[in-house]
């Protein structure tokens, strides 16, 4: 239940975040504790599932690939999905 409970505060803190792009948060390389939203390409389960059954996805999503759009973020989904 108190795990549950902290998931859901993290959820709600990156709800009430705006970024400017579809990307995803790392740890600054320098301390390696800092959260950082740099120039990182998005993250999913599915691109984790392409990439462990042996798809490439860097060929299709550049390491730092990130989206103004869902729109564009979804395209590459797709494209994915169809690879």
């Amino acid at each position: 239940s108190h795990l549950y409970t902290q998931l859901a505060d993290i959820f709600i803190q990156l709800r009430h975040c705006e970024f400017p792009h579809i990307g995803s948060l790392t740890l600054d390389p320098i301390d390696d504790q800092t959260p950082i939203f740099a120039r990182n390409r998005a993250l999913s389960i599915d691109i984790n599932d392409y990439e462990v059954g042996g798809l490439n996805t860097t060929s299709i999503i550049g390491p730092n690939k990130i989206y103004t759009t869902a729109i564009e973020y979804i395209y590459t989904l797709t494209q994915l999905l169809f690879n």
